[in-house]
Order: structure tokens, then sequence, then C-alpha cells
């Protein structure tokens, strides 16, 4: 939940690999715009529709970037994936969505203990409802990483599935009110590794107003 800046450094989470004695230690922050490779990625989507009840999308991205690439403690990720996704209206007040992703992102030289290797995928299921100032929408979604590099001090496995309920009231043409239900259901073997349960549910409950000018 935050807005990150051109320039700014996104901090790493406490992980057993960044601590004395792991794979990468000392690594603190990551810059989510340097550049390593001069490498030009693409995406490319398509999109089919029904009158105003059905889309389907489909699109693949790839970035293209050097996986041996590195300076100044960052490294070139190559990342690809795959994505489909669905919008069905059944009524002009409702809305129902569907979109599944499957890629891989890695990083280093193959088969080396100083390389990341993950195949990821996730999807999610959303319905939602309009009727006058109020809008109810629902959600589930699951996601899994499957981790395919030899690095043990490095487990990126993990696998959950969350759930989501949400309200939004228009006060006014300036005024929005919405609060949100959130749950996440997680299981991450390396949490274990810092302390932590490997096993967690976690839960958010969210209260904003928002103004527009």
């Amino acid at each position: 939940d935050r807005v990150t800046p051109r320039g700014d450094l996104v901090p790493l989470p406490d992980r057993a690999a960044f601590r004395p004695g792991g794979t990468f230690p000392g690594l603190h922050d990551s810059d989510p715009f340097v550049d390593l490779d001069d490498r030009v990625g693409y995406y490319i989507a398509g999109e089919w529709r029904h009158e105003n009840h059905v889309k389907f999308v489909a699109a693949r991205y790839d970035n293209r970037a050097d996986p041996l690439a590195f300076a100044d403690g960052q490294a070139g990720w190559r990342t690809r994936f795959e994505m489909l996704g669905a919008h069905y209206k059944p009524a002009r007040e409702t809305d129902i969505l569907f979109q599944y992703a499957s890629g891989n992102t890695f990083v280093g030289r193959y088969g080396s203990i100083y390389s990341a290797d993950n195949d990821f995928s996730a999807w999610y299921l959303l319905a939602s409802h309009h009727l006058g100032a109020h809008r109810l929408s629902a959600r589930v979604e699951g996601f899994e990483v499957t981790d395919e590099d030899p690095n043990a001090l490095d487990d990126n496995r993990e696998d959950g599935s969350a759930w989501a309920i949400a309200w939004q009231y228009q006060w006014t043409d300036e005024l929005q009110v919405a609060t949100e239900w959130l749950e996440v259901d997680s299981r991450r073997p390396e949490r274990a590794l810092i302390g932590l349960p490997a096993n967690t549910v976690e839960r958010q409950f969210r209260l904003a107003l928002r103004a527009t000018f």
C-alpha cells in the first residue's frame, strides 16, 4: 500500500539469505527503476468483446533483462509471464472479473547457488454490484511460488489463498467512504529460518475517506 516515485528505494524484507552467513548478506533495498543492461522488453495484449456483456483478454510480458547484469547491489531479473482474463456483465450494475497469470523470474547463472529461479502463478475472481451510491464487492484469490534453484538459504516457496469484502459509498461527488476486510492464509517454509511460523493467517481491516479535487 505505497506509491514508489522514480528514484525511491523499496526496502527488502528480513530474510535468512540477507543476514550474515546468508547467500546475499547485506542487501537492504531494491531500486525498481534502475536499468542495468539497456535492453528493451515488450508487452503484447489482445482482447475480444461481445457487445457490452463479455470481454476476454490475453497478454504476454517479457522484460528481456540480462540475468547476469549486476551493479551497486542491484541485479537484472529476467521476468516473463502470460495472462488470461475475463470480464462479464450480467447486468449494468454488476461486474464479474477473473484473471490468471503464470510465469518465471530468474537472476544469476543457471544452476548456481548464487541464483534465484522462481516459477509463479496467481488468480482472482471478483464480483461487484453497484446500487445507487453504494458498491459492494467480494474477491477470492490464490497464489503459488515454486523455487527451482539450488540455493537452500534463499527458499522462495510459498502458496496461499485470500478473500476480501469491501463496501464503498459515494457520499458526494468529491467524497467517498470505503471499508475493506482482507484475510490472507499463506504457507512459506522460509519464515521458520527467522523464527516466524511457516503457516500464517493475516487479517486487515481498512476504513478510508477519499477526497477528489
